[in-house]
């Protein structure tokens, strides 16, 4: 593969590394943390993409900021702040 269309293939914000029939046997970029996980596999919390090895990490962090200032986790949803390894870049 070349380096240029290394992430040219996505589901929506969750780059693909490697294609499979099945969509679902992809393997993905975790969009929070960048590790390599199926697709079937990916999770998501109120509209944040992560793999099981962060989804604990997502629900602290995203149920912290909504209680200490809910603007704060609007703007970091907003500003893909939780997604920082999501397809599109900063």
């Amino acid at each position: 593969m070349v380096i240029g269309e290394y992430y040219m293939k996505h589901i929506g914000r969750i780059k693909v590394i490697k294609e499979a029939e099945n969509e679902m046997d992809c393997v993905c970029i975790c969009p929070h943390c960048g590790n390599h996980v199926l697709y079937g596999n990916m999770m998501m919390t109120s509209g944040i993409h992560n793999c099981p090895k962060c989804n604990a990490e997502v629900n602290r962090q995203i149920k912290l900021d909504k209680e200490i200032d809910y603007d704060v986790y609007v703007r970091k949803a907003n500003g893909y702040e939780y997604e920082p390894y999501r397809y599109g870049g900063n």
